[in-house]
C-alpha cells in the first residue's frame, strides 16, 4: 500500500483529500507542522503535500526540513494563484505543485505523477545497491551466532499463547511477546483482515506510533497481501529487492520498507489468508536463519487456526446474543429442546407463562414441562410431524394455548431438535365468548321479535274467530270462512314455531335411523300436493331408481326438505315448475354421497335476498324474508351435509344438497 501524508490545518482540506485518495492510498494527517519531523521519524511516508494557505514561506522551510529528514519522499506543495506569484524560485523545493481551490482530477494526477516518480527513484537506488554488492561492498557476514530455537524454548512460551481461550487481544499480544522472547525482532506488526472496510489492519504492534497503526492498511489486491494469498509462504525484504524490477514486489519491497519488515509471514487457515505477521531485524543485527524463520512460520500458522477459532466464536456468541434479544422482546413463549432431549432455549415470555423460573427448566429434562408440551416436542423431534396453532390446556385450572411446533434440522437433513411457540390464549378466549354470548343475546332478542311479529296477525283472526263463534255458530258460511282462516293460521304459527326450534336444536336430540331419501321426497310432494298453495305450480320428480339410503332423523329431515320446496313455491308468483331429482355419487372428497337437487323454474328473487338466505343475523330482522332456508341449512349440517343454492338463469333458483349415504 502507497503512502501518503497530508500536511493541513483546515479541516475542509483534510475532508477533501481524504475522500480522494483514502480508499486508494494509506493516507495520514498532521495537522501541526510541529508534529511532522516527529511523524517522520517512525513513519516513512512516498508522498507529502502541503497545504500552504497563508503561511507560504513556513511551508517551504517545511519542505527544506523534509527534505533533509528524508530525502526520498516527494513533496507537492498546494499554492493559491496569489501566494505562487513572485515566489518562482522558492517554491522550487516543492516537488510539484497544485492549486488552491483544489480540484479533484487535478490533484489525482499530480499525486500519481509523484508516485510513479517516487517508484523510478527507488528503483534507481536500488539498482546502485545491486551494483556495489556485487562488487564487493555487501554486508560482511554475522559476527554473532544466535541462540538456537529448541522445542524446550518455544513449547513454554507458545503454550502461553494458546491458553489465551476466546480472548483475542490477549492472544495476539501473548504471541508477539513469545516471539519478542524467542528472536528479539526491533519492530513487530501483526495485520488481520477486517470483514466491514475489507482491507488489512494493524490490529497488535511493537515499536509504532499508535496513529501509525490506525491509519496504515494493506489492500488484499495489492502488494504484499496479494503475493502472500497467491504464495502462500514467507518472503524476505532481500528477495523482494532482487526482483524490483517487477511493479509487484517493488510494491511489496515499499511497505515492508514503512513496516520496518525484513520478513512477512502469512497466517493462513483453511485456504484463506487471515493476516500477515512483519518482523523488523533482530535487535542484535543478525540476521533470521532458515530453520527460524520455518519455526515462525508453523507458529504463524497455528496461530492463524486459533485466530479463526476465536473470530468464528464471537461470530457465534454475536448470532447467539442477537436470537436471545430477539425472543426477549417476542410476545410468544419459545422452547426449543436438543436430541438429548434436554431444554436449551426458554425465553422470557415461555417462563411467564408457564410460571417457572430459568434455573428450573433450562439445561433439564424435557419432561419438566407441563403435559402435553414435552410430549409434542418429543414427537415434533423424533418423527418430524409438525403442530400448526393447535389448542391445548395446561395446568388446573385449564390455561388454553396456541400452539406450534416443528423440527429443527441439522445440515444433513436429520432432526436435531425442535422447537415450540405457543401464546396465552385465554384473554383471546374470555373476549370470543363474551362477544359469542352478545351476539346469541342480539339474536335472541331479534329472534323474540320476529316471532311476535309473526304471530300478532294469526292471533288476531283467530281470536276474532272464537269471540264470535258463540254468536253466529249456527251460521254455515261464517264457520266455513273463519273456520278455514283459523286453521291457516294456526298452521302458519306451528311451522313458525318448528323453524325456530330447528334453529336452536341441538344434533344430539335427533333420532338418526337409516333410511330412504326418496320416501321422504315423496311424501314432501304428497304433502304440497294437498296444499292449495301448489295448485297452480307444476311438481316433477326425477329420484335415482336403486334405494338412496341415509342416516337422518326422518321428521326432521322431512321439514327440512319441505321448508326448501316451500320457499321455491312461494317465489315463483301464480306459475311454476318445481323438479326435484336425487342421485348417488362422490362428493370432491371422494365420499358417497346422495345429492338431492330441487329447481325453482319461475322462482324470482333478487340478489340482495338471494345473498343473505342462509345468513341468520341478516334475516331475522327482514320479515319479508323466509326463515326456512337458514332452519333447513343448520338441520342438513347437523346430519354432516352440505347445502348450497345457486342462480344459474334469471328466473331460476336451485337448491343443491349432498347429504352423506348411509352406505359409506
Amino acid at each position: 500500500m502507497k503512502t501518503l501524508l497530508l500536511i493541513s490545518q483546515h479541516q475542509n482540506i483534510i475532508d477533501r483529500v481524504n475522500s480522494i485518495f483514502s480508499s486508494e492510498y494509506t493516507l495520514f494527517t498532521v495537522n501541526f507542522f510541529s508534529e511532522v519531523l516527529e511523524f517522520l521519524n517512525t513513519t516513512p511516508v512516498d508522498v507529502v503535500i502541503i497545504d500552504s494557505e497563508e503561511m507560504l514561506y513556513q511551508t517551504i522551510r517545511l519542505a527544506k526540513e523534509i527534505k533533509k529528514f528524508n530525502p526520498t519522499s516527494l513533496i507537492i506543495g498546494l499554492l493559491s494563484e496569489e501566494e505562487s506569484k513572485g515566489a518562482d524560485e522558492e517554491i522550487k523545493v516543492f516537488d510539484s505543485v497544485s492549486r488552491l481551490p483544489l480540484v479533484s482530477s487535478e490533484l489525482r494526477v499530480t499525486v500519481q505523477k509523484a508516485f510513479e516518480t517516487h517508484s523510478l527513484g527507488q528503483e534507481v537506488t536500488l539498482l546502485r545497491e545491486q551494483l556495489a554488492f556485487s562488487r564487493g561492498n555487501a554486508m560482511h557476514a554475522r559476527q554473532l551466532e544466535p541462540v538456537p530455537l529448541t522445542l524446550e524454548r518455544i513449547l513454554p512460551q507458545f503454550a502461553r499463547v494458546l491458553s489465551a481461550n476466546f480472548n483475542l487481544d490477549r492472544m495476539l499480544n501473548t504471541f508477539l511477546d513469545t516471539i519478542s522472547e524467542l528472536v528479539h525482532p526491533s519492530r513487530i506488526s501483526l495485520f488481520l483482515y477486517d470483514e466491514n472496510s475489507h482491507f488489512y489492519k494493524m490490529e497488535v504492534y511493537r515499536g509504532f506510533s499508535a496513529r501509525f497503526a490506525r491509519d496504515f492498511k494493506l489492500s488484499p489486491d495489492e502488494g504484499l497481501p496479494k503475493w502472500l494469498i497467491t504464495e502462500g509462504r514467507a518472503i524476505r525484504k532481500s528477495e523482494a529487492e532482487e526482483r524490483m524490477y517487477e511493479p509487484l514486489f517493488l510494491q511489496i519491497r515499499n511497505e515492508m520498507e514503512v513496516l520496518r519488515s525484513v520478513v512477512s509471514f502469512p497466517l493462513s487457515a483453511h485456504g484463506k489468508l487471515i493476516g500477515i505477521l512483519n518482523l523488523g531485524n533482530q535487535v542484535t543485527g543478525i540476521s533470521y536463519t532458515n530453520v527460524e524463520l520455518e519455526i515462525l512460520f508453523i507458529l504463524a500458522s497455528h496461530v492463524a487456526v486459533a485466530v479463526q477459532d476465536i473470530s468464528n466464536y464471537h461470530q457465534l456468541q454475536k448470532q447467539k446474543n442477537y436470537i436471545e434479544n430477539i425472543l426477549k422482546g417476542m410476545s410468544s413463549g419459545v422452547i426449543t429442546i436438543n436430541q438429548e432431549e434436554l431444554v436449551n432455549i426458554c425465553n422470557q415470555r415461555g417462563l411467564t407463562i408457564l410460571k417457572k423460573e430459568v434455573e428450573e427448566l433450562l439445561n433439564k429434562d424435557l419432561r419438566n414441562l407441563p403435559s402435553p408440551l414435552g410430549d409434542m416436542l418429543f414427537e415434533t423431534m423424533n418423527t418430524g410431524r409438525t403442530y400448526e396453532k393447535v389448542e391445548v390446556n395446561i395446568f388446573a385450572p385449564r390455561l388454553p394455548l396456541e400452539v406450534t411446533a416443528y423440527p429443527i434440522l441439522g445440515g444433513d437433513g436429520n432432526p436435531v431438535g425442535s422447537v415450540m411457540v405457543f401464546d396465552d390464549i385465554s384473554s383471546r378466549k374470555q373476549l370470543a365468548d363474551q362477544k359469542r354470548k352478545n351476539e346469541q343475546l342480539e339474536l335472541l332478542n331479534r329472534i323474540v321479535g320476529r316471532m311476535a311479529h309473526c304471530i300478532k296477525n294469526p292471533l288476531v283472526s283467530i281470536q276474532t274467530f272464537l269471540e264470535l263463534y258463540e254468536e253466529r255458530s249456527d251460521d254455515p258460511s261464517f264457520k266455513e270462512k273463519f273456520g278455514s282462516l283459523a286453521k291457516r293460521d294456526l298452521q302458519r304459527l306451528n311451522g313458525l314455531l318448528e323453524q325456530m326450534i330447528a334453529l336452536v336444536a341441538e344434533p344430539q336430540q335427533y333420532q338418526f335411523e337409516l333410511m330412504d331419501i326418496n320416501i321422504l321426497l315423496h311424501e314432501c310432494v304428497a304433502l304440497l300436493c294437498e296444499d292449495s298453495i301448489s295448485e297452480s305450480i307444476e311438481i316433477v320428480t326425477e329420484l335415482s331408481d336403486t334405494a338412496a339410503i341415509v342416516k337422518c332423523d326422518r321428521e326432521i329431515m322431512k321439514r327440512a326438505l319441505l321448508y326448501l320446496m316451500k320457499y321455491l313455491i312461494n317465489t315463483m308468483g301464480t306459475t311454476g315448475t318445481l323438479s326435484i331429482a336425487s342421485l348417488a355419487r362422490k362428493n370432491s372428497a371422494d365420499m358417497n354421497v346422495i345429492r338431492i337437487t330441487m329447481t325453482g323454474k319461475g322462482s324470482k328473487v333478487s340478489e340482495e335476498e338471494l345473498g343473505k338466505l342462509f345468513d341468520l343475523i341478516a334475516i331475522v330482522p327482514d320479515a319479508d324474508i323466509d326463515l326456512g332456508p337458514c332452519a333447513s341449512q343448520k338441520i342438513i349440517e347437523d346430519h354432516g351435509g352440505e347445502l348450497e343454492v345457486k342462480s344459474e338463469k334469471a328466473d331460476w333458483i336451485r337448491f343443491v344438497i349432498d347429504i352423506p349415504s348411509g352406505q359409506n
